[in-house]
């Protein structure tokens, strides 16, 4: 065996072709089956999104309440009250 060095992939020969690669066709039973059950496959996507559409497009969200902070409402007022005091003095 040579040593490593001296063997390069780029000048070794290219091996010929004869019946090595053969192209694949497909047999009866992908042909029929593949089809049927794609169709089938589809067919209950296409049903779940169309539920999923109509359910989208007949929802109707509840109003949404105002919901009025206790704690925000005395922290306004105190500060509102803050700074009527201030006016009234001059500095």
């Amino acid at each position: 065996m040579p040593p490593i060095t001296s063997v390069s992939l780029l000048d070794t020969p290219v091996p010929t072709n004869k019946g090595l690669l053969t192209p694949l066709t497909p047999s009866k039973y992908m042909h029929k089956f593949v089809p049927q059950s794609l169709k089938f496959i589809l067919s209950k996507v296409r049903v779940k999104i169309n539920s999923f559409a109509d359910w989208l497009l007949s929802y109707i969200p509840s109003q949404t309440k105002k919901v009025v902070n206790e704690k925000l409402e005395l922290f306004k007022n105190r500060v509102s009250e803050i700074y009527r005091g201030l006016s009234e003095k001059k500095i």
